[in-house]
């Protein structure tokens, strides 16, 4: 395993990972929090964690990474885009089983379900054009 790119994508993805989840939840989403607020922290208590949500972003990244190498067969960005696509689904299970045990709105459960699988296929993605040889 070439360490330096292994660094690269792990930061690179992690660095996707953080944006995207930062965008979806602060600006797309973050009004269907509020149909729900007794399920969430105040605002002053999510910066108080905010370590432990970029701890799990880079711990999503590094293994996002790590797994995907371990299959790795050059085969182009489509690689890249199956893959996440097999780790958005099975990311996303355990959502379907938050759904039937907390009262989550409806339009939430459905964007995290689908936002949470494009975004491992886009990760997915980036991954492959990273790993992509260059051809002459």
């Amino acid at each position: 395993m070439n360490k330096e790119k292994f660094i690269l994508s792990c930061l690179s993805i992690f660095t996707f990972i953080f944006l995207f989840d930062w965008v979806m939840h602060d600006f797309v989403i973050k009004n269907f929090y509020e149909d729900a607020p007794s399920l969430w922290r105040h605002n002053k208590g999510i910066l108080s964690f905010l370590f432990w949500r970029v701890f799990g972003q880079i711990t999503l990244a590094v293994f996002f990474c790590l797994i995907f190498l371990h299959g790795y067969e050059d085969r182009g960005l489509g690689e890249g885009a199956r893959y996440g696509l097999l780790i958005g689904l099975l990311m996303t299970a355990p959502i379907f089983i938050l759904y039937a045990t907390q009262p989550l709105p409806m339009n939430l459960f459905i964007f995290w379900l689908v936002g949470g699988v494009l975004k491992l296929i886009l990760a997915g993605i980036i991954l492959a054009a990273i790993y992509r040889p260059i051809r002459n």
